[in-house]
Parts: structure tokens; C-alpha cells; sequence
């Protein structure tokens, strides 16, 4: 069963969770799928991401902090590239 239909060179498919038939650039490219496009729209998938990060904020907060605790010399050094590379702009400020 294809998901894909061309109506005037246009291509459209129904989105898995809304089932609202939407253009194929509402939706982002997923490679690995059969048509090359994610079966949720980019509207469900934002929904869904920002329902995610409300209900686990705490979550999401430990394991931020963690994640800077244990790579805190990766980060100085990204932080200093980069303020080597943009001096102007913080000059500028």
C-alpha cells in the first residue's frame, strides 16, 4: 500500500498520528523508512517533543547538568574556539 498520491505533480501523504493529508514538505526526510519521509508530520513531532519535555523537565534537567559535569573540559575548549573565532562579534557587542 503506497502512503504517496501525485495530484498535479504535487505529492501528499496522511500523517500516522493527525491522519491529516499534508504536502511532503510538512513532513522531514527519514532515510531509512520506505518513501524517504518520517510517518509523522513536523507539527506532530513538535507536539509531541515539547509534551515530552514539560512532562520530564526534571529528567531533562539531570541529565543536562550531567552531561556538563562529566565532559567540563570539552566544553571549555569548544567555548574557547570559539571565542577565538568570534572575536569580532563579541568585540562588537
Amino acid at each position: 500500500m503506497l502512503k504517496d498520491i501525485c495530484i498535479d505533480s504535487k505529492a501528499i501523504k496522511s500523517c500516522s498520528k493527525c491522519r491529516i493529508t499534508k504536502n511532503l514538505n510538512e513532513y522531514g526526510i527519514r532515510r531509512d523508512s520506505r518513501d524517504g519521509y518520517s510517518g509523522r508530520c513536523k507539527m506532530c513531532i513538535r507536539k509531541d517533543n515539547k509534551e515530552y519535555k514539560e512532562s520530564n523537565k526534571i529528567k531533562i534537567a539531570a541529565y543536562n547538568k550531567k552531561y556538563i559535569e562529566d565532559n567540563k573540559e570539552i566544553i571549555k575548549e569548544k567555548k574557547r574556539i570559539y571565542r577565538i573565532n568570534n572575536r569580532e562579534k563579541r568585540i562588537n557587542r
